[in-house]
């Protein structure tokens, strides 16, 4: 018989969870992109589709700044990874 908290015996150091969180809130959430573009495209193959390749793309133009303008309009703080940035410099600034 498995106990359910087997695995807080197996955490290292101490809790991470505060006492409180701060304003009253119950939960923290952290957003993460990986803004990663047609690079995985390019790295797992050596002759990718050209609609592959078109959604790596939209996602450079569009699909990101549609997320800035999300983040933005709302005060959410987020952070970005970009190994993506070097065929698409302008995704990293802002």
């Amino acid at each position: 018989m498995r106990s359910k908290r087997s695995p807080n015996r197996f955490r290292a150091g101490r809790s991470l969870q505060p006492e409180r969180w701060p304003n009253g809130a119950r939960v923290a959430v952290l957003l993460s992109f990986d803004v990663d573009n047609d690079t995985i495209l390019l790295a797992r193959s050596t002759n990718p589709s050209i609609g592959a390749m078109s959604q790596g793309e939209y996602g450079a133009r569009v699909g990101l700044q549609r997320v800035v303008d999300l983040i933005d309009r709302h005060s959410i703080p987020a952070s970005f990874f970009f190994p993506g940035r070097q065929p698409h410099p302008a995704t990293g600034h802002g």
